[in-house]
Parts: structure tokens; sequence; C-alpha cells
């Protein structure tokens, strides 16, 4: 391992600790950019494989902003073969880029996710808030879907549409 891929995995093991979710995306993107060939062939697939599935879930456990769609926007026009071996995160990359609402399931999404590093409980601490922080970006983005389409409409309908419990989606307006 280089001294740049140590670096950055020190520095997302920074971010994580400090809750910093573009930040930590930002690393693991360089690790994956840059990952060299001094180990196996196997060794240095797995390392690149998880190095872009972290990328791209603290991307998108990251809160909305513009550097945030930008950088999904790159990752879905120059990772196409990456994300295509990943079927999930090309979906949630694609969900996140267009302006159609995300049902949220929360069962199924956390089956779905789970056995992602940043989901796994015997990895990380805080899985159980990443798996939040995924269902409130899920929840903001069909908020934002909602007020490009609709200038009136109940907080019950807002629920229904999004198939989100009533009390989130008042939790997250307020």
């Amino acid at each position: 391992m280089c001294i740049r891929d140590r670096y950055y995995r020190l520095m997302a093991r920074y971010y994580i600790h400090e809750k910093m979710h573009m930040e930590i995306a930002k690393a693991y993107k360089v690790i994956y950019d840059t990952l060299k060939d001094n180990s196996s062939i196997e060794e240095r697939l797995l390392l690149k494989k998880v190095a872009f599935e972290n990328y791209v879930l603290y991307l998108l456990l990251s809160p909305f902003s513009h550097e945030k769609t930008n950088l999904l926007s790159i990752t879905h026009k120059l990772y196409r073969k990456e994300l295509e071996l990943n079927p999930l995160l090309d979906e949630l990359v694609q969900s996140f880029l267009t302006n159609e609402i995300i049902p949220l399931h929360s069962v199924e999404l956390f089956h779905r996710v789970g056995g992602y590093e940043p989901f796994r409980k015997d990895i990380m601490d805080e899985s159980e808030l990443h798996f939040k922080q995924l269902q409130r970006g899920i929840i903001h983005h069909n908020l934002k879907v909602v007020e490009l389409y609709y200038t009136r409409i109940t907080i019950k309908r807002l629920a229904e549409l999004s198939s989100i419990p009533t009390s989130l989606v008042e939790e997250e307006i307020s």
C-alpha cells in the first residue's frame, strides 16, 4: 500500500468519526482512482470494489448540495462500467439524479443495503445512523421533487406518494 492510499484511508476514518460524509466519499474516490499494482490482482480488485462502493454510498449519505448532484452526475457518466457491475448502486444513483419520487420501503431498503460496509453492524458502529441518513436523504429528495410539481399538497398525500409514514414527513418538514 502506497503512502497516498494510506493517507486517504486514514482521512476516511477521521471523516467517518467526524460524520463528514461528502469528505468520506471524496477520500474513497481518490483511493479508488489511485490504487496501484503493488498487490495481487484479486486483492486489488477487492480493494477497488470496496472503495467504489464506499464512495457511492457515502456520497448518497451526504446532505443535499449542488456538489453532491455534480458528483452523482459525474459518477453516472464516468463510472458506468462499475455501476453496471453493481445494480443496486446504479439504481440508487439514477434515482437520486431523476426528478421522480423514490418509494421508501424501509425494511426492503435495509435488506438491500445491509451488506455494504457503511451499513454493516460488525464493521461500523454508526451503521444504524447511516441507514437513517439514507432514509433522510430519500425523504429530502422526495420533498424536492414534490416541490417541483406541486404548489399545494397535504402531508397525508405527500406521505402516500412517497411511501413514508406521516410522522416522518412532518418531522423532516419541520
